[in-house]
């Protein structure tokens, strides 16, 4: 669920909440939707939501450039015009459609960057240490 599917879908965040019953304090999604104290980008070190049941809601995208930058950095090697489009990936052992890069270097900074994100959110939880639970959607159309 990306910024855009967000907006394009009115109160689809609401209704998550609702069907989860949580209150909008445990919810993590993008700062734009003003909700919650954390949301991507600022979930690193926090403990506010630890042993509490989560909601963790879209698709962390940065900007192009920053994997770009990253690429760079590492020595891959890439096209600097090439641009994210929606294609079909395979990826962890699953086959799906994912706006990313045709490079594979660049794809896979790109699914590091995103991956280090979620987790993050997710982790606010502390899974390890409490009983408790994370609802986590992000948009993945799956090829079967």
């Amino acid at each position: 669920m990306s910024r855009t599917c967000i907006g394009n879908h009115s109160g689809i965040i609401q209704k998550l909440i609702e069907q989860f019953h949580m209150d909008e304090k445990k919810v993590i999604t993008f700062k734009k939707e003003n909700i919650g104290s954390l949301h991507f980008g600022n979930t690193e070190g926090s403990n506010t939501l630890e042993g509490q049941d989560i909601l963790v809601v879209g698709t962390p995208y940065h900007a192009e450039f920053l994997y770009k930058l990253a690429a760079l950095e590492m020595g891959v090697d890439f096209d600097g015009k090439e641009k994210m489009k929606p294609q079909i990936v395979t990826h962890n052992g699953y086959r799906f459609w994912f706006t990313t890069f045709e490079n594979e270097g660049l794809r896979d900074i790109h699914f590091w960057m995103l991956e280090s994100e979620l987790e993050q959110a997710v982790g606010r939880a502390r899974l390890l240490r409490n009983a408790c639970e994370v609802h986590l959607f992000v948009l993945l159309r799956r090829l079967f």
